[in-house]
């Protein structure tokens, strides 16, 4: 099961309520990131004490120790921090912690995740599911990466011990930036006749009424996780609809001119682009009440029909308190999507398989490709939460 998802480019995540009571199936690389424990001798990077080194991420607990994570060793003195490989790995209910050859002595000194948590999470979730599972790299990640001495964040996805079980999704990037092991390190998926564009997912009658289904991502292999309603039938349960988006916004960054008040990781709303009255986005503060240039925006709607790219926007609240008019830099979508009716295949790749037959079929109308997902005999189990996999080519 876990080799259907070796080419996936776009994640389409069930969000139940607000993004705060997410899914289980967030995973952020992040929440491995933020343990701490402090020396308690010169150079000795084994702590005494029961369970001292069990962390949590914020839902469970994990062992961030492996010879294949590298850990910071944030020395009280800055300059002499350092990012160590363990040579030796110990876990005992009395001891735990490292052996490591280090550049420096080290007097006082905090044992920090050397990935931003990244390894770490890759660690605890690899055997975790019968299924992949994706870890997120958002801003939070990126602060943390960018804080470890001597490396960068695309260095440390690039040395990151993999493996097919876990899937890494950019959220910084518009559209989203997809890493799947290829056996000897993630690299970035590339969508093929799609490119990046972005589907539009809606449920239809097959799913019921009101169900819980969302998109997010881009590419031509697509995940869906769909919870139907009280209610189900046979026929279609969602669509697909693929835009070349002509006259559109698909990508931007920030540059200046917005007045923010909040912390990063917070947001702000982007509004009345100019040249294109429809599209909308936001972006994220990377410090407090500070936005960094060239901060990738965040497109929530590309609009249509822009007379050209837009360059500036409206600033509005978002998460944070934000006001003024932001200078920009975009850029418009013009024939990434097929111009034909594509052949697709669907597969269930969740825990819950439906006991119905899945089929596919794409359409093109020009200029959207629509792909619609229906299930026959059986249809599926109201409340239940499924998982499924659309390719197309």
């Amino acid at each position: 099961m876990k080799s259907l998802l070796r080419t996936l480019s776009v994640v389409l995540l069930l969000v139940a309520g607000c993004f705060a009571q997410v899914n289980k199936s967030w995973y952020f690389a992040a929440d491995y990131g933020q343990w701490s424990i402090p020396s308690q001798f010169a150079s000795t990077y084994i702590v005494q004490g029961a369970n001292v080194c069990l962390q949590s991420n914020g839902t469970s607990l994990f062992f961030p120790f492996n010879t294949n994570a590298p850990v910071l060793i944030s020395d009280v003195t800055s300059l002499l921090s350092e990012v160590v490989t363990a040579s030796t790995v110990v876990n005992t209910s009395g001891r735990c912690g490292i052996t490591a050859t280090t550049v420096n002595a080290h007097n006082g000194f905090y044992l920090k995740s050397g990935t931003a948590g990244l390894q770490e999470a890759i660690n605890a979730l690899g055997s975790s599911s019968a299924y992949p599972q994706i870890v997120y790299l958002d801003t939070r990640w990126y602060q943390l990466a960018g804080n470890i001495p001597h490396t960068t964040p695309a260095a440390i996805i690039a040395a990151a011990a993999g493996n097919s079980s876990v899937i890494l999704v950019d959220l910084t990037t518009s559209p989203t930036a997809t890493y799947d092991w290829n056996g000897t390190k993630y690299a970035a998926i590339s969508g093929s006749t799609a490119g990046a564009v972005t589907p539009v997912v809606a449920a239809t009658a097959g799913s019921g009424t009101s169900p819980t289904i969302a998109a997010y991502g881009s590419g031509s292999s697509v995940l869906v996780n769909l919870t139907p309603a009280a209610t189900t039938a046979t026929g279609s349960i969602f669509t697909l609809a693929y835009s070349r988006l002509n006259g559109s916004v698909m990508s931007g960054t920030y540059t200046s001119g917005i007045t923010a008040t909040g912390v990063a990781g917070q947001n702000c709303n982007l509004g009345s682009l100019n040249n294109s009255s429809t599209a909308t986005a936001t972006v994220v503060l990377t410090g407090t009440n500070t936005i960094a240039g060239s901060t990738p925006l965040v497109i929530t709607s590309p609009g249509a029909s822009a007379t050209a790219a837009p360059t500036s926007a409206t600033a509005s609240n978002g998460t944070a308190t934000c006001s003024g008019t932001a200078t920009i830099s975009t850029s418009l979508g013009a024939t990434a999507a097929w111009t034909y009716a594509p052949s697709c295949t669907i597969q269930s790749v969740g825990a819950n398989t439906p006991a119905g037959s899945l089929t596919v079929a794409a359409a093109y109308s020009s200029p959207t490709t629509t792909v619609t997902a229906s299930i026959g005999t059986t249809a599926l189990t109201a409340t239940t939460a499924y998982q499924f996999k659309v390719t197309c080519q």
